[in-house]
């Protein structure tokens, strides 16, 4: 089963989502919008599992993630490179 379609432990979204920067460098300002709207809901995202953590926080989370990942993909956002 792939990545896309496996489903995550809420340990396994929240450790993906902690990974996620995305990078407001691109030549195109409106793809730094994106990358930028895409860190918000990320940030968010993290901020209710590490806040309340309950399991609407967990469904949350889990519909960001997949969601930033494809909206990424999809718009080629680039991530952050790690340091």
């Amino acid at each position: 089963m792939s990545d896309a379609t496996k489903q995550l432990t809420a340990d396994e979204v929240y450790d993906r989502l902690m990974e996620i920067e995305f990078c407001q460098t691109h030549p195109e300002e409106w793809r730094n919008q994106v990358a930028k709207d895409l860190n918000v809901l990320v940030g968010r995202a993290t901020y209710e599992i590490e806040t309340s953590n309950d399991v609407s926080d967990k469904d949350l989370a889990a519909a960001v993630l997949r969601i930033v990942e494809r909206v990424a993909e999809f718009e080629n956002i680039e991530r952050k490179k790690s340091e």
